[in-house]
């Protein structure tokens, strides 16, 4: 999102990273391949109260601060890894 320079993030999008975000975590993963519904676990991310709808398929976090940690979490991770080219880009020049 940081390095689109949008606060909004598409339901397919929302899927495809908590997809992702599973497959890197083990115990989530886990309970997906032990015969959790995919669906219902999306569904309950679509649903989670820092989460809101904005207008038809998009979401944002229902506050900034959410944001703020995920990108902060985001930019240890990058530093640890010394790769901070996902920072660079339109939403660094703003």
């Amino acid at each position: 999102m940081y390095s689109g320079g949008t606060s909004e993030l598409d339901v397919t999008d929302l899927e495809r990273w908590f997809d992702g975000f599973a497959a890197d975590h083990p115990g989530i993963e886990d309970a997906l391949t032990g015969g959790a519904d995919r669906r219902l676990l999306q569904t309950e991310l679509r649903n989670a109260s820092f989460l809101v709808r904005v207008k038809g398929d998009s979401f944002v976090f229902a506050h900034t601060s959410f944001y703020e940690y995920f990108l902060g979490l985001s930019l240890r991770d990058a530093c640890l890894e010394g790769d901070l080219s996902a920072f660079a880009g339109p939403a660094a020049e703003r």
